[in-house]
């Protein structure tokens, strides 16, 4: 098990989180390291934990994984007392080497 822990977006509205994060998330689907690279530095998607990400996509990939599910989205406005005016976004993963 290797685990890497980020937040995703920060402070903005939860329409703005959700656009930045979807982003994120396409681009963690691609898995691909650069990719993410390229969106964070070009401003197009945050996430304060890119490089872990990144380094558990290359560490992963090495040990054979193939696909990446999606496990859970969700911004903080989903939180009982949480502020659509102010979210962060959080994201769970899975970099998966086989089927079974």
């Amino acid at each position: 098990l290797i685990v890497a822990s980020s937040d995703l977006s920060h402070f903005h509205s939860e329409e703005t989180a959700r656009s930045l994060d979807g982003a994120f998330l396409k681009l963690v689907e691609s898995f691909s390291p650069k990719k993410i690279w390229e969106g964070v530095r070009g401003r197009r998607v945050e996430a304060c934990g890119f490089g872990p990400i990144m380094t558990v996509m290359v560490a992963t990939k090495h040990l054979g994984a193939k696909k990446v599910n999606i496990l859970k989205y969700a911004t903080s406005a989903e939180a009982l007392f949480g502020s659509q005016s102010s979210v962060v976004g959080y994201m769970a993963a899975a970099f998966i080497k086989s089927e079974n």
